[in-house]
Parts: C-alpha cells; structure tokens; sequence
C-alpha cells in the first residue's frame, strides 16, 4: 500500500499480543480461535512452538496429511492452506472483527496487505510477492508458493491461511525465513499505533473449553 511512493499502514491502531506461554499445538489453534472470539479491535497474536509440530488446512484429509508429518503431532487449522512445519518459525494469527473496515476487503487484498507488511520488516533482500507465475500446485505449504506468498528467490518464505465469517476475519501465517523479524515488527510494520493487547479473564477457560471439545477431538481430527 503505497501514496505518493510512502507507504501506508493498514491499521491506524493496532492490539498486539507477543505470547510466550508454551502451548500443546491443539492449545495454539485454540487460543487463536478464543482471540477470534473475544477481539472487539483487530488483534496481532505472535507465537512459536515447544517443539515441532505440523497444522494442516481445514479442507486437507487427515490421511494425505499423516505420511507427511512423519510421526510429528498434527493439529487441523480453522483456516485453509497446505500442511506447514512448525519449530523454528514465527507464527502469526491476525484477527480482523467485523466493526473494522478491513474485513470487508477483497481476500486478494488482504492477504497481499498483510504480506506486504510482512515483507517490509524481512532482513533478506529481493523478498517479493509471488505472483501467478510462481504458483505451484502441493499439500504442502512452503513447497507450494500461491499468489501473495513472500518469496526470496524461488523460496518460499511467509504463507498464510484466512477465513471469513459473520463476525470478522481470521489469518494465521507462518515466518520462515533465516532470520525472523525483531519482537514486534511486525505489528509496527501493520499499524501506526500500537497497543498491549490484555486478554479477558476468563480467556484461558474460553480457549482451553475450545482445545478439549474441538482441536484435540477425533472428530475434528478425522473431519476429512
């Protein structure tokens, strides 16, 4: 997003919440649907892992994904997208609640405002978004570049999954460059203002009562 050659944010004010707490993979997704669920301004959650661990997309079945993850623990995502390793990235869950303008964007250009952030704060030069050129077909994320995925060369290096309902927009996106933004860049890189975001205090009971009946249940695991 560019005026006049100066770039532009996509937020005026934004709610940033840099969590440390190590969490099972099923309590990651969770805790990011419980931040869908209880943000009133839009939320930018960053996270990494215990240990390694594979989400896969809403669409993907549990039987393609099971030989790719090696033995790996496996988590099902709310969002779309290919299967992604996590470990020694940085993750992301960017919540859009409807009362912001932004949710009612274009996909497409969400998710090209949100990577162009991203791409703002990467130290590696010749990041660029993928175009439909560089498109390749795969279960699996960062072998499969789609349109408005940051590569550097013929890398993929950020890729991103969304899904849109009544209330707002969710986006959860993985970082895997060699080296990974500074705390907080990102957040600054998307907003002019920013803000700790506080969870509620019955956020914990709200996100573990999600990961027990949903992400952690054979039935959302074997959904496909």
């Amino acid at each position: 997003m560019r005026e006049h050659g100066i770039r532009r944010t996509m937020f005026e004010e934004l709610q940033f919440w840099d969590d440390v707490e190590s969490r099972t993979p099923e309590s990651q997704m969770a805790t990011d649907e419980a931040l869908f669920r209880v943000a009133c301004a839009p939320v930018l959650r960053s996270y990494r892992w215990a240990g390694p661990a594979v989400t896969f997309g809403y669409s993907q079945k549990t039987g393609d994904v099971l030989p790719l993850a090696c033995g790996l623990p496996i988590v099902r995502r709310w969002t779309g997208g290919g299967v992604v390793f996590h470990g020694g990235d940085l993750t992301l869950a960017l919540i859009i609640p409807r009362s912001a303008p932004q949710a009612g964007w274009q996909a497409a250009d969400l998710y090209n405002a949100i990577h162009e952030s991203i791409r703002a704060v990467l130290a590696a030069p010749g990041v660029r978004l993928a175009g439909g050129g560089d498109v390749v077909p795969g279960a699996e994320c960062f072998a499969s570049p789609a349109c408005g995925d940051l590569l550097e060369g013929s890398r993929k290096v950020c890729g991103g999954a969304m899904r849109r309902t009544r209330s707002g927009v969710i986006y959860q996106g993985s970082i895997q460059s060699n080296k990974l933004p500074a705390h907080g860049a990102v957040a600054a890189s998307l907003a002019g203002r920013i803000v700790t975001f506080r969870p509620p205090e019955d956020f914990d009971e709200i996100a573990g009562r999600i990961a027990g009946e949903k992400y952690a249940a054979d039935w959302w695991r074997n959904l496909r």
